[in-house]
């Protein structure tokens, strides 16, 4: 790509453009999340691709770029750009149920998401997908005081953290009309949903043996996991209407979390308005770690907020650790939306989530306020660094390619 109207303005497949110069007018203000693939086959007609490349826009688009040869020679070699996702304008689904019984759509007044750091991919995908899976956040970071949502008259937007499969076939056409996704091909978990003591459908009643709310997460999950296995004993019908989500009577690409919602949620009582994701998430053996800030408003000369971290399963978005102690019952460990964040009071902006192994254990460590924090599970009046990592241990390990 040259933006230089002396040379292209274009991303060519072979010949032929994929985006021009108008397709392309936000600045990329992030690192690019970078994987370099060993031969790997896309399909049996369509060759080779080495090497993958994600990276959002300032206005929240997340554009792959793709290096694919079928043959040699140069001619063979190809360059690939597309948009995956576009976090604006945002969707009008209150909550996941809504999604059940009404195809959600966009709002045009609900934009101005920002991104500003890179994805975390898992390539192989999820218990739900085998496509690569993006995480990612929101937030304005050269403004991270700005309120841009109004409370008084529901003006404005919430920023997000989302989870977003890259579903795109690489023999569909480069001006395939799916892409990019939004909002409404995703699952509005902000409520946490999937929790085991999750309220599913936000009447104020939950438990283990709440059947309604086990009825409709079973509903949530076969729009998430779609066609699951005849095989699997465990597993749930996959009759229509249950399995087509009805925006596009297709499985759902993902989920996403309000962060500036939360708060509506049955289970969760803290105010989260105007929080906002400014950091990297880090993915670490099935857990996904993103920290978010909330600045103090109302009092210029109070510059601080509430640095807050996210531990998420990142199949589900449910709690990773028992981080709300409160609302454990006598021995009982309860796990519900509350247990999904801390809380690093009267703190700077954290940073995000670095995972350092040594001697084959896995610490979770980020700066937040001036000092080093845990990522890890409660314990005493902070959270540990220990992390969970694999059975056998976690090193790291460095090789060369050609």
């Amino acid at each position: 790509y040259a933006a230089s109207d002396s040379e292209s303005t274009d991303f060519f497949h072979g010949n032929t453009p994929v985006y021009g110069f108008t397709a392309m007018k936000w600045s990329f203000p992030a690192d690019t999340t970078v994987i370099p693939l060993n031969l790997y086959r896309t399909s049996t007609d369509y060759g080779y691709r080495k090497l993958v490349i994600y990276v959002p826009d300032v206005y929240g688009t997340i554009w792959k770029v793709v290096y694919d040869y079928t043959g040699a020679g140069e001619t063979n070699k190809k360059w690939q750009a597309r948009r995956i996702f576009s976090a604006n304008p945002g969707s009008n689904q209150a909550k996941a149920l809504d999604g059940v019984t009404t195809p959600p759509s966009t709002v045009s007044t609900d934009w101005g998401r920002k991104m500003f750091y890179p994805p975390d991919v898992s390539y192989r995908g999820t218990s739900w997908t085998d496509s690569p899976t993006l995480f990612v956040g929101t937030g304005d970071r050269p403004h991270p005081r700005y309120m841009a949502y109004d409370p008084g008259t529901g003006a404005g937007y919430h920023d997000r953290f989302y989870v977003v499969a890259d579903t795109e076939d690489p023999n569909k056409p480069a001006d395939d009309a799916t892409y990019p996704l939004d909002e409404t091909y995703l699952l509005n978990l902000t409520c946490d949903e999937f929790e085991n003591v999750g309220d599913v459908d936000q009447d104020g009643t939950y438990s283990p043996t709440d059947t309604d709310d086990d009825n409709w997460r079973a509903v949530l999950r076969n729009i998430l996991f779609h066609r699951p296995d005849p095989a699997d004993a465990d597993a749930y019908d996959c009759s229509d209407p249950d399995c087509d989500y009805p925006v596009n009577t297709q499985y759902a690409r993902g989920w996403y979390r309000i962060m500036g919602k939360q708060g509506d949620c049955t289970q969760d009582s803290r105010d989260h308005t105007g929080e906002k994701v400014l950091s990297r998430p880090t993915l670490f053996y099935k857990v996904v770690y993103f920290t978010a800030f909330q600045p103090y408003f109302g009092d210029p000369c109070r510059p601080s907020g509430d640095a807050l971290l996210y531990a998420l399963d990142y199949d589900l978005g449910t709690a990773a650790f028992n981080l709300n102690l409160a609302n454990d019952s006598g021995q009982d460990t309860v796990e519900d939306l509350s247990d999904t964040y801390s809380v690093v009071q009267d703190s700077t902006i954290a940073s995000g989530v670095r995972v350092v192994t040594r001697g084959g254990k896995a610490a979770g460590v980020f700066s937040a306020g001036g000092s080093i924090v845990g990522a890890g599970e409660k314990d005493g009046a902070g959270t540990s660094t220990s992390i969970p990592g694999p059975p056998g241990g976690a090193s790291k390990i460095m090789w060369e390619t050609d």
